[in-house]
C-alpha cells in the first residue's frame, strides 16, 4: 500500500469498512491508521518493548515452558511518556517476522533456509533434531 497515492482516505474506508468493523477498530485511529499503512509507519518499536521474564526462582531456571520453550515475554509500554487511549495516533504496525497459513507452517520451516533456526531464536527454544 505504500505509495499507492491513488486510494484517497474516503477510497481507503469505503475498501476496508468491513475489516475495519470486524476488528472493532474505533473511528478515532482511522485517519492514523491511513497514513500509517500508506506510508509503512511501523512505529511500535517507539513505545511498546518485549520484556524477557526472568525464572523467579533457581528452580525454574531449567524448567521448560509449553513447546520446549524456556523463556516467556511481555509486551511493556517503554515510552517515557506512556500511552494514552485518547491519543488518535495509538494505533500501531506491526512487521511480521514469519507470515504462513496454518497449513503452510510446517512446510515453510522445512524448505525456508535458516527461517526454523530464526524462530527458535526469536522464542528462545530448542529444537530436537
Amino acid at each position: 500500500m505504500a505509495g499507492d497515492v491513488g486510494l484517497s482516505y474516503a477510497d481507503f474506508i469505503t475498501l476496508h469498512q468491513p475489516q475495519i468493523d470486524a476488528s472493532g477498530v474505533p473511528e478515532t485511529y482511522l485517519s492514523s491508521l491511513y497514513t500509517k499503512l500508506t506510508n509503512e509507519i511501523y512505529d511500535a518499536g517507539t513505545v511498546f518493548t518485549m520484556m524477557k521474564q526472568e525464572p523467579e526462582g533457581e528452580d525454574d531456571s531449567d524448567t521448560e515452558t509449553e513447546g520446549g520453550c524456556k523463556t516467556a515475554w511481555n509486551v511493556i509500554v517503554s515510552n517515557e511518556d506512556g500511552l494514552r487511549v485518547d491519543d488518535p495516533s495509538s494505533i500501531f504496525l506491526i512487521d511480521h517476522a514469519w507470515t504462513y497459513t496454518a497449513s503452510s507452517a510446517r512446510e515453510s520451516l522445512d524448505q525456508v533456509p535458516g527461517l526454523l533456526d530464526r524462530m527458535l531464536d526469536l522464542m528462545d527454544c530448542q529444537h530436537d533434531d
